[in-house]
């Protein structure tokens, strides 16, 4: 849950500071963990 909160606090981050490419960077790499959890989940 912490590593989600961070990955949360950077995606905030980068809007505020108006960068679409690292919003997009981070959204991307958030959804990729997110999917690799539950696909892990999924197979335990």
């Amino acid at each position: 849950m912490k590593n989600v909160l961070i990955e949360h606090g950077q995606i905030i981050r980068a809007l505020e500071e108006k960068n679409p490419e690292l919003v997009s960077q981070f959204i991307l790499d958030h959804l990729e963990k997110t999917k690799e959890t539950l696909n892990y989940i999924d197979n335990a």
